[in-house]
């Protein structure tokens, strides 16, 4: 299946061969002089999600960032629609099995400068964004979520205090624990921020700048859920 990755301000996508990866191609929903980032597929592969500074209907064109998704046709990708929130800006989104979106939110009521938002899925719908409170947020910054698929844990980038590092709160009887700091079991040195793990759970990656520049790296998964 192809991969998704964002360059600039399209998104592209890629598919593996024999003969190693094709030609990155440009996703025929980008328009010319709009920005997509941040692509991120569904658990079934159905959706796919990304945040983009499209127009919102009824609305001039504000420049901010809020989710779209297309969805998976015969003949390709749908037409853009809006996730539906528009009173901030996101990035950064990770979804779970069960559809809920975990992504950083932009907005007023927010802690800090940034902070993870979850969205629940329910009855076909996003509910609200819901901020996940001061065991995870804090008054710096909080980006790039991801999401166990099983909701089990949470991973996350903060610039607290003062540097890049990866975070890890558990989820115990739906209540998100104080986030500690697991940059230690990942890199030995500078800063590492972007966690994402593999479907299949056995690999994490992430951005490191160890060696003077944002590089990405991979590992073998360490245990998060226990």
């Amino acid at each position: 299946s192809p991969v998704y990755t964002s360059r600039g301000d399209f998104i592209f996508s890629m598919k593996q061969s024999i003969g190693g990866w094709s030609v990155p191609q440009i996703e025929p929903f980008c328009r010319i002089g709009g920005t997509y980032m941040y692509p991120t597929l569904s658990a079934d592969g159905s959706r796919l999600f990304f945040a983009s500074d499209e127009a919102l209907p009824g609305r001039e064109d504000g420049k901010e960032m809020n989710f779209w998704y297309v969805e998976r046709e015969d003949s390709g990708w749908s037409v853009p629609h809006l996730v539906g929130f528009d009173d901030g800006a996101e990035y950064g989104i990770s979804i779970a099995e069960n559809g809920n979106l975990y992504f950083m939110g932009m907005y007023e009521q927010g802690g800090g400068g940034a902070d993870i938002y979850v969205s629940e899925f329910l009855d076909g719908a996003y509910r609200d964004p819901q901020n996940l409170g001061s065991a995870v947020n804090s008054s710096t910054y909080e980006d790039e979520p991801y999401i166990d698929p099983q909701e089990r844990f949470l991973l996350f980038s903060s610039l607290r205090p003062g540097r890049g590092r990866i975070y890890l709160s558990r989820n115990e009887g739906g209540i998100w624990q104080h986030a500690v700091d697991v940059s230690e079991r990942i890199a030995h040195k500078g800063d590492v921020r972007f966690p994402q793990i593999s479907r299949d759970g056995r690999y994490l990656f992430f951005a490191s700048n160890a060696n003077g520049n944002w590089d990405i790296y991979w590992m073998t998964a360490p245990s998060f859920a226990e």
